[in-house]
């Protein structure tokens, strides 16, 4: 190990550990063990930890009390992770109109971190997580990292969204950790080859040796590498995709442009760390340890058997703050019946399919990856403002865009036009965009709702 990595693994690390009160490298040693437990140990302590989190909640979190008692159960009924099937599944209008009764009564709301998610699915919520789960999850991370060859403290690159309305203090304190970290930023909103191919010069000089990202906004990058036959000065251990389903010819062409294998990854902003794929690539292990998946039936929500598609629906075992128990996740996935030769027993489950997300192509060639619309209504803090229960952007032409935004409350002239005066900025003046306020957004004939439909042909 290289001395600098050295440091930042043995040095930094723990230090911005300690200084955060976090556990993540605690977490992760553990989690470098128990990848190689036998499966009725990892389900062992899944149920342990099971058993303990429904306890919680019956004694501390308002919400689950009631909903127990709704269905005449007590915590001494669940012992193993099937007994799950008698709680009623927790949907985004559940989260939406439960929050305060969702956290729990015996943790300082003031020692939880607050989250906006919504970025991949439209619908847009806001929630809690305590340190003991925000670690678990970066350990998890890490653990799924160190899969695709990377290791703690060396160089790392991200093709990821960048906060677009933010503090100096915020933005200061985010470069140092990055610096501290070895790790380089790129943003993945506006996308024209000029800035691609800036920021490939800017990887040339970091020579990162990790890459990770959106799937869409990495794969252009690997697109226009192949496309202009760009010698690339730097070699990557590997490559991993997150946000929206990673297709195959993605992952060849990134695989010829970067000459390195690519690791596929899912999670949701509401239960991080769900599934990753190993070095044999025969699907997604589940990290039992932390978390339960069930998939399933979209019409009467009783498992699918091995192999069929169905709803993914997520227990998270470390959130004491805010417990998510059979959080209904909008997406739809496979458990895998097939062993991984890798010999790690935890389950495998199938690439995540449902989640799609649109580009927007704009008049000056930039492309607008779909993420950016979710930053902007967080930054401009819509979502808890005036209460977003979903959106959707449409592109009807290359020179227009139209949001459909259901919400609790409508925004007072000034911020809608300060939000208006924000998306203009970054897709030109040269395009019309208007936000309509509408009762309900459609589903698509396969039942799912898209947040970012393109209508030109890309």
């Amino acid at each position: 190990m290289r001395f600098q990595q050295s440091v930042i693994r043995n040095v930094v690390y723990p230090l911005l550990d300690f200084v955060s009160g976090s556990t993540e490298l605690r977490y992760l040693k553990f989690y470098e063990k128990s990848q190689w437990w036998g499966l009725d140990k990892l389900k062992q302590l899944q149920e342990w930890k099971l058993k303990r989190l429904i306890s919680h909640a019956w004694n501390n979190v308002p919400y689950y009390r009631r909903v127990f008692k709704a269905v005449n159960m007590r915590p001494e009924d669940v012992r193993h992770v099937e007994d799950l099937e008698k709680i009623p599944i927790l949907t985004h209008e559940n989260v939406r109109h439960n929050l305060a009764g969702l956290v729990s009564a015996s943790t300082s709301k003031s020692s939880l971190f607050r989250f906006q998610t919504g970025g991949t699915t439209g619908h847009p919520l806001i929630l809690f997580k305590d340190k003991n789960e925000t670690s678990s999850s970066m350990a998890s991370l890490y653990r799924g990292w160190e899969w695709c060859g990377y290791e703690i403290g060396e160089k790392m690159a991200q093709i990821w969204g960048v906060p677009i309305v933010a503090s100096r203090y915020k933005l200061l304190k985010e470069r140092l950790r990055r610096v501290a970290t070895r790790d380089t930023l790129i943003g993945s909103w506006n996308l024209s080859d000029d800035k691609i191919e800036q920021a490939v010069k800017r990887l040339n000089k970091e020579k990162p040796t990790f890459l990770r990202g959106y799937a869409s906004p990495v794969y252009l990058f690997g697109r226009f590498i192949e496309k202009n036959g760009i010698n690339l000065k730097f070699h990557l251990k590997g490559i991993s995709t997150t946000a929206e389903p990673l297709f195959d010819f993605q992952r060849q062409t990134l695989e010829r442009a970067f000459n390195c294998e690519v690791f596929d990854q899912y999670g949701c902003g509401e239960i991080n760390s769900i599934g990753f794929e190993c070095e044999e690539h025969t699907g997604l292990h589940v990290p039992i340890e932390r978390v339960h998946v069930e998939f399933l039936d979209e019409k009467d929500n009783t498992p699918v058997s091995k192999g069929k598609t169905g709803r993914i629906v997520v227990t998270s075992l470390d959130n004491y703050g805010m417990p998510l128990i059979r959080y209904d996740t909008d997406d739809l996935g496979a458990s895998l019946n097939d062993c991984c030769p890798c010999n790690r027993k935890l389950p495998l489950m199938d690439a995540v399919v449902g989640r799609v997300i649109d580009m927007i192509r704009l008049p000056n060639g930039d492309i607008l990856f779909g993420g950016f619309f979710v930053i902007a209504l967080e930054d401009m803090n819509w979502i808890e403002k005036y209460g977003i229960i979903q959106f959707q952007v449409v592109q009807q032409a290359l020179n227009r865009i139209v949001m459909r935004i259901q919400s609790l409350r409508t925004p007072n002239a000034r911020d809608l036009e300060s939000f208006r005066d924000l998306v203009q900025k970054y897709v030109g003046e040269s395009v019309a965009f208007d936000v309509e306020f509408i009762d309900e957004i459609s589903v698509s004939a396969s039942g799912k709702r898209r947040y970012i439909i393109s209508e030109i042909d890309n």
